[in-house]
């Protein structure tokens, strides 16, 4: 993982290298930030899995939402439980939600008090498209169009 995430990152200082929520992966991000090489630790599915990689000093840890959320777990509790560690230690790693399916999830993250929140564009334009709005157009529209003007 080294190897690879080393010639990767030689390619741009923006790049940021994603490593798996494993114990092989959690070392390999402290490695790698103590190079200066910007790490996400992804495929975190519990708040005790968030720990090592912000006391590790990882830039960025991904918790999964829709996953969780489909087996029917709190998400929004899951996002606030490591927020709340991350504040309680002065931790700096940024918390990106992942897997969002939904504008509630995102609003749920957002709520929680994560950083980031990665999704699709669909999911983005269904949290700006509501019905309400297009029926509160078309009633303003008819009322003008109803208007007499003299």
């Amino acid at each position: 993982m080294i190897q690879a995430a080393k010639k990767i990152s030689a390619i741009s200082p923006n790049f940021v290298i994603e490593i798996p929520c494993t114990e092989p992966g959690i070392t390999t991000a402290k490695k790698l930030e103590a190079e200066g090489i910007r790490t996400n630790v992804t495929l975190v599915f519990s708040p005790s899995r968030a720990i090592l990689p912000a006391k590790n000093n990882a830039r960025f840890v991904s918790p999964f939402i829709g996953w969780k959320e489909v087996n029917g777990e709190d998400c929004r509790k899951y996002i606030e439980d490591i927020v709340t560690m991350y504040r309680n230690y002065g931790y700096k790693t940024e918390i990106i939600c992942a897997a969002i399916r939904t504008p509630k999830q995102i609003v749920d993250c957002a709520l929680a008090g994560a950083d980031i929140v990665t999704t699709a564009m669909s999911v983005y334009k269904d949290g700006i498209n509501h019905p309400f709005t297009q029926q509160g157009l078309n009633l303003f529209k008819n009322s003008w169009d109803n208007t007499i003007i003299e």
